[in-house]
């Protein structure tokens, strides 16, 4: 039905501030600069397609623009760079979930898969020089990213194993 997004200060002061009304949102974040809104909409459970990744220049458009969507795959879990200058995502156009990252905001401007055997809910270190993720073993691995003009993946590291009821 009805989808709203909203916003609050990380320490709790201040009321809720309503950043977008849209039927199907399921996740959101804005950038560090405050400038984009980056969104998912859609999806089923059990089916594939439909979840896709919108954004919006927030006081300059006023329609979203697709950042990561397709029409016969997934694209979710959400997770940009600490400096905006990279969107890591989870999609399962390979045939199973991996853990992808394109440069923001021109996201056709390149792609690069982050995982190798499966891989879910990315997450930037704060200092933007490693991404996180679980991977299809349920390992929590990262991955380090080298300073530079394109994104630079360096070595995978498994950090630990998640237990199984989690």
């Amino acid at each position: 039905g009805r989808g709203e997004l909203y916003r609050r200060w990380a320490d709790g002061t201040g009321g809720d501030e309503l950043v977008l009304r849209r039927s199907g949102i399921l996740e959101g974040a804005v950038s560090r600069d405050g400038r984009w809104l980056i969104f998912r909409i859609g999806g089923s459970t059990g089916i594939a397609g439909g979840r896709d990744i919108l954004g919006l220049r927030l006081g300059v458009d006023s329609v979203p623009v697709p950042l990561v969507a397709t029409a016969n795959f997934d694209e979710s879990a959400i997770a940009l760079s600490p400096d905006g200058r990279w969107l890591a995502y989870e999609s399962n156009e390979s045939g199973r979930t991996e853990v992808y990252a394109r440069p923001f905001p021109n996201t056709e401007a390149g792609k690069w898969q982050v995982s190798s055997s499966g891989g879910a809910s990315p997450l930037w270190a704060p200092n933007g020089r490693e991404l996180f993720f679980v991977n299809g073993s349920r390992e929590m691995v990262a991955a380090t990213v080298g300073a530079g003009m394109s994104l630079q993946l360096g070595e995978r590291r498994v950090l630990f194993r998640l237990r199984d009821e989690l």
